[in-house]
Parts: structure tokens; sequence; C-alpha cells
């Protein structure tokens, strides 16, 4: 239907003429591939079934099974499984089936150091577990086309990560400190992706799920970033100081991200917008670990790190994520007026004021759309 609305006003604008609408559906009909997520979905969930029923299997007959036993047939299953998603992927013949089975094989990479470290009585962490399964899948993460793996290997080393810090590190504002700087570190290879000269040296069919899944997670690691941010500046009793050290890896870091957003293919706008949130970010950063953030200006900086995205993804015409930042900004208010309720009169006279503040701006942004639009051209 939606394509069917579209060729429509193709019609109607004098786009296209009916003859080629009729050709157009007639392609998508018969030539398009058709949309099998929901198949790949429930193979998805079939993988992860097989996977764990494996290892129940192991588990509930251990001790009947002899050692060699064990481990040989582990590594045989392995080795046959991953030579069979070697020649697959060798033949271009990528499926649902093989997609289920390389989530099949990365699971049993994990199983496999639950079994060495069961035979073996080896020790170990949770965090220590998913680092070193990062590390093993981290070849095949890069060399596969889909995007979902880099998922699975993101969420495995950034739980790792994050645990293994929580654990070695008493401190909780060091903790912070390390922590929070995610979201800039995958914004930079987001961007450094988006280089040209980068783009043209890798294949596109590993290139693109990649690029993809950095750009989700520095979407999600920021809002978590932003929200440690706001409870950081909140906590007075904590002793927040920035050191030598900080500086230093927050102007390499920023300055690696900033090089990478001006050398990306993005309009100037778009750069702007992007600039300005990265300023906007490591000015907050900066403040919640230096001095005493009060409510009203932890909010206003909040609400603006928030808004150059929704701006940003507006220019793209992305309008989850638009609306995913709207949502936010709204979050945020509520916060503000849950944090300072005692004084009830103050607090809905900012409000009032900030949503006639919007209210004005949106419609003098409508009253002036076409000027502003030339006005965005000039500065492409």
């Amino acid at each position: 239907m939606s394509l069917k609305n579209k060729i429509s006003r193709w019609i109607s604008a004098g786009l296209i003429n009916q003859s080629q609408a009729e050709a157009i559906l007639h392609y998508e009909k018969t030539e398009r591939p058709r949309t099998t997520w929901g198949l790949s979905g429930f193979l998805l969930v079939a993988a992860c079934s097989a996977g764990l029923g494996m290892i129940a299997l192991i588990a509930a007959n251990w001790r009947a099974i002899p050692i060699y036993a064990k481990l040989a047939g582990y590594f045989v299953l392995l080795i046959s499984l991953g030579y069979y998603l070697l020649t697959i992927k060798l033949k271009n013949k990528s499926n649902f089936l093989s997609e289920s089975l390389l989530i099949f094989f990365v699971i049993l990479c994990l199983a496999g150091i639950g079994l060495i470290s069961q035979i073996y009585n080896i020790g170990g962490e949770f965090y220590e577990t998913l680092l070193l399964w990062s590390s093993i899948t981290f070849l095949l993460t890069l060399l596969d086309d889909k995007e979902l793996t880099s998922h699975i290997w993101l969420t495995s080393f950034y739980i790792g990560f994050s645990s293994w810090i929580m654990s070695a590190i008493v401190d909780t504002e060091v903790f912070f400190k390390i922590t929070l700087q995610f979201p800039v570190f995958f914004l930079g290879l987001t961007m450094a992706l988006h280089n040209q000269k980068i783009e043209k040296t890798l294949p596109l069919n590993l290139f693109l799920p990649k690029r993809k899944a950095l750009a989700k997670w520095a979407v999600f690691t920021g809002f978590i970033s932003l929200i440690s941010l706001n409870i950081l500046s909140f906590e007075s009793d904590s002793n927040k100081t920035i050191g030598a050290f900080d500086f230093i890896l927050l102007s390499l870091l920023g300055g690696f991200v900033f090089t990478a957003i001006t050398f990306s293919p993005y309009k100037k706008i778009q750069k702007n917008l992007l600039h300005g949130t990265l300023l906007l970010f490591f000015l907050f950063y900066i403040m919640a670990l230096s001095i005493e953030l009060n409510s009203l200006l932890s909010t206003f900086v909040s609400i603006l790190i928030l808004s150059l995205p929704a701006f940003f993804f507006a220019t793209f015409k992305k309008k989850k994520l638009f609306g995913l930042f709207i949502f936010a900004i709204a979050v945020r208010l509520l916060i503000f007026y849950i944090d300072i309720y005692v004084s009830l009169m103050v607090t809905g006279l900012i409000l009032i004021a900030l949503a006639g503040l919007i209210f004005i701006t949106v419609q003098l942004v409508k009253k002036n759309e076409k000027q502003i639009s030339q006005w965005l051209i000039k500065l492409e």
C-alpha cells in the first residue's frame, strides 16, 4: 500500500506515466526478494534453543561422559560446523539456515569456554568469560556480513568490559569517567566508516552492517551516558575532579571524533549539528565532574544535547530516531518536574514557559518554512 500511494503521488506530479507505474509494480511483485525476516527470527530462536539444549544435555549427563569424549565431541562439532559455514561463505550461498547456524556456532564458542573451565576446574569471573568470548569471535564478527552478529559481539564486549571496570575499580568516579566515553568512541568509529576513502577500500556487504551497528550503539550508549552524567551531577557528596590524564584522553578522543565528522560526506548543516552535540557533551562532562550543577542547568544542557541529534536525524528524515530523541526530551522534563517538586509554583512556571517557547518556535518555523529551507540549502 505504501508503494501504491507513492506511485499515485508520482503520477499526479507528472513524474511517471501509467505504463511506467504498472512496470514498477510488476517489478516489485516479481523480481524483488520477499521479506522473510519473520522466518529468520524463528530460525534464530531455533538456533538459540538448540545451543542451550545441547548445553543442558551435557550438563545432565556430565558424570557419565568421559573427559576425552566431551572434548573430542565438542571440537568435532565445532570444526565441522565451522567448515560448513566457511564453505557456504566462499560460495556466497548464505541463507536463513546458514545465518541461524552461525549464531549456533557463536553460542558453541561460549559453551566451549564453560566446558573446558569445568573439566579442568579453571576459576574465573563472568566478565572474563565474556571478554574471552569476544576475543575468540572478533574475527568472525569482522568477516560476517550480518548486522545481528555485530550486535551480539558488541553486547558481550560492552557487558564484559563494563563489568571488569566495575569489579577492578572501586572508585565510582573513575568507573563513570571510563564508561561515559563509550558513545563518543562509537560515534567516532561510525563517522570514520562514513569516510569515502575507507568506504571504497572495504567490501560493501561487510562494511554497511558494521556502520549501522556502530551507529545504533552510539545512540544507545549515548542515552546511558547522558543518564549517568545527570545522576553524577546530582551527587553532591562525591569527590569529582578532572585531572591532566582526563584532559589528554578527552582531547585525543574528541579530536578523533571531530576530525572524523569533518571529513565525512555529510552536509554542512549536519556536520555542524554533530559538532555542536559533541561540544555540548564534553562541556556537560567537564561540568558534571568539576562543579555542582543545579537541576535547572542540568536539565537545560541535557535538553540541548538531546535536541541537536533530534535535528540531525530530522535532516535525514529519520522519523523513528527523531521521535526517540523527542520522547527522551519529554522524559527529561518529567524527571526535572519530579526532582524539584517541593517548589511546584516555580516548576510549573518554568515548564509552561518552556512549552510556550517551543510552541512559538514551531509556529515561526512553520510560517517561514520556505525561507528556512532556502537557508539550509545555502548552508550545504
